[in-house]
């Protein structure tokens, strides 16, 4: 187990070498193409780094932090659920599969979630603060309670989602109406 440590500017290979992280930081560091089967991250912070075609099969996070990185077509349907705890700001997550997770509470600020799927994801209490959610796929989805007052370019049917108590801005409405081709007029 590795405790308590900053890594910077590493590149780590295409296994990683350790089975569990705990309290470390990881900045400018590049996990591309990294397979981390039965990897465990607790408590840890990723700075400006690339996942690029990471394979996140039974990877465990809990209470981890993610900022500006690059995340674009990843599987976090993959992803152990247990104790699974997640927060994003400025992070490109376009494509990304999340299909099926309970990550109620998890908190998107600033990201990029064009195409993503959160089929049949618990959401609740979610916040999707400023996030392009532009193709992104709700589909038997509990929102309830989620915050998307903010989020931009969401397409989601209330009657084929939970989204009681959820927040969403006026001009977001539309994205609520699409299936009935309604066109909301600002006058």
């Amino acid at each position: 187990m590795i405790d308590d440590q900053v890594f910077q500017n590493q590149s780590f290979s295409q296994k990683l070498d350790d089975k569990q992280y705990e309290y470390c930081r990881f900045e400018s560091c590049s996990f591309a193409e990294v397979n981390f089967f039965g990897v465990s991250f607790l408590e840890c912070e990723f700075i400006d780094c690339d996942f690029s075609k990471a394979n996140l099969n039974e990877l465990s996070l809990k209470d981890c932090f993610f900022k500006n990185c690059q995340m674009e077509q990843l599987r976090f349907d993959y992803l152990k659920p247990f104790l699974l705890e997640m927060k994003f700001e400025d992070c490109q997550l376009n494509g990304s599969s999340f299909y099926q997770q309970d990550i109620n509470g998890i908190s998107f600020k600033k990201c990029g979630l064009k195409k993503c799927d959160f089929a049949n994801c618990d959401l609740k209490k979610a916040q999707f603060d400023e996030c392009d959610l532009d193709m992104a796929i709700f589909e038997n989805t509990n929102l309830k309670e989620a915050d998307l007052s903010s989020a931009l370019n969401y397409n989601i049917d209330p009657e084929n989602n939970k989204i009681e108590g959820a927040s969403f801005h006026q001009q977001g409405l539309e994205g609520l109406l699409t299936k009935h081709n309604i066109k909301v007029v600002n006058s």
